[in-house]
C-alpha cells in the first residue's frame, strides 16, 4: 500500500449561492514518488587522519569501552559524534547498542563506524548492513576486522559519499541493498 496524504480544501464553485455554506472536498496525493530534498549543509563528525590515532582514542582513551565475548567494541556514530557499545546488551534479548542509539536519535536511521572491525555499519530500524571503511592502506584497500595491520589512513572521498548517501536519505534502501546482495546477513538488532 502506497502512503497517502489527506488535505481538505475548501470549495470555492462560483455557482453555489453567497448564503450556503463552502462544502469541504477531500484530495488525496501519493507519497510514494515524492523526494525528500537533501540537506546539504549536514556533514559528519570530524575523524582522525590516521586509524591508529582514532582507535587508541576509543578503545584505550578515557571513554574506552570494555571488551569482552559479547562486545563488538566501541562504535562511533558519525552523524552526532557518541560513542555507543556496538553490541552490548542490557538484557539477553534486549537490542544492541547501536540500535538503541539510532532509535534514540536518528529516527531508525544511522551511520556508525566499528573500530573493532574498521568498517562503517548503515542502519535502518532493526536491520543493519556493513558498509565501506572509512580507512584504507597505502594500495586503496580497506581492512576489515584489522587482519593485515597495515596503517591506515581516512579516506576523505569515502567519507564524502557516506555523507552523500544519508543526506540523499539513502540509507534506508542501501541497508535493504547489502542485505539482499549478501551472503551473511547481520542478525536483527544486533548492533
Amino acid at each position: 500500500q502506497r502512503p497517502t496524504l489527506s488535505i481538505a480544501l475548501d470549495d470555492d464553485d462560483a455557482e453555489a449561492p453567497k448564503a450556503a455554506t463552502t462544502a469541504k472536498k477531500e484530495a488525496v496525493v501519493d507519497l510514494s514518488r515524492v523526494a525528500l530534498p537533501p540537506r546539504l549543509d549536514l556533514r559528519f563528525v570530524r575523524l582522525p587522519e590516521s586509524f591508529t590515532e582514532l582507535y587508541t582514542r576509543l578503545v584505550h582513551g578515557p571513554r574506552r569501552t570494555t571488551l569482552d565475548e559479547d562486545n563488538e567494541g566501541p562504535a562511533l556514530c558519525l552523524i552526532c559524534g557518541h560513542v555507543v557499545d556496538a553490541a552490548r546488551r542490557t538484557q539477553p534479548d534486549a537490542p544492541g547498542g547501536c540500535a538503541l542509539h539510532t532509535r534514540s536519535h536518528g529516527d531508525g536511521v544511522g551511520v556508525f563506524f566499528l573500530v573493532q572491525k574498521c568498517a562503517s555499519l548503515l542502519t535502518y530500524n532493526s536491520h543493519a548492513a556493513y558498509g565501506h571503511s572509512l580507512y584504507l592502506d597505502d594500495f586503496g584497500e580497506d581492512d576489515f576486522n584489522l587482519r593485515r595491520g597495515a596503517p591506515l589512513r581516512l579516506s576523505h572521498e569515502r567519507v564524502r559519499e557516506l555523507e552523500l548517501l544519508y543526506t540523499a536519505h539513502g540509507i534506508p534502501a542501501e541497508v535493504a541493498r547489502r542485505r539482499k546482495d549478501s551472503s551473511r546477513v547481520i542478525a536483527e538488532d544486533y548492533y
